[in-house]
């Protein structure tokens, strides 16, 4: 018997509706590694869903852009717990990095965000040369939001 999709994800641009969903929770909550999480291993995924069962259209995808293999190492890494295999040179960690919000402060009087996480991508290789020594989950997640929807919906 062959699976097929789950409830009303079935094709590669109901995922992307997911996509968007958790991109959206990653701005939400800025420094939570649960909307983090599913948003990176849905983007990796996308590649599956865009190409099934072609193994090799999978590969020269990933391949092509440098956000898409850092994708791939942090969302592998995040499932594994450890992305040990020899592709996965992109990324050091994914931590929480605490941020002053200056907007929050008035007369001297901290006001309550005042101090918020965000999570930040220290990062290896050609990823370290285009994006430098790390980079912001919610600016990364744009990146990879905007390509899958130029790759899915491209204009005319």
């Amino acid at each position: 018997m062959v699976y097929e999709g789950f409830g009303r994800l079935r094709t590669v641009h109901d995922l992307y509706q997911k996509l968007t969903a958790d991109y959206q929770r990653v701005l939400d909550h800025e420094g939570d590694e649960y909307c983090a999480f599913d948003f990176f291993v849905t983007a990796y995924h996308m590649i599956d869903w865009f190409y099934p069962n072609d193994r090799k259209g999978q590969e020269a995808l990933e391949n092509s852009e440098v956000m898409l293999k850092l994708c791939s190492h942090i969302a592998n890494g995040a499932k594994h717990f450890s992305a040990t295999a020899k592709k996965h040179q992109s990324a050091r960690s994914v931590d929480s990095k605490k941020v002053l919000n200056l907007g929050s402060v008035k007369k001297n009087v901290v006001e309550v965000g005042y101090v918020s996480s965000r999570l930040y991508i220290a990062l290896n290789g050609k990823a370290q040369e285009k994006y430098g020594s790390s980079i912001r989950v919610d600016v990364l997640a744009k990146e990879i939001l905007g390509f899958w929807e130029r790759t899915l919906y491209p204009r005319a």
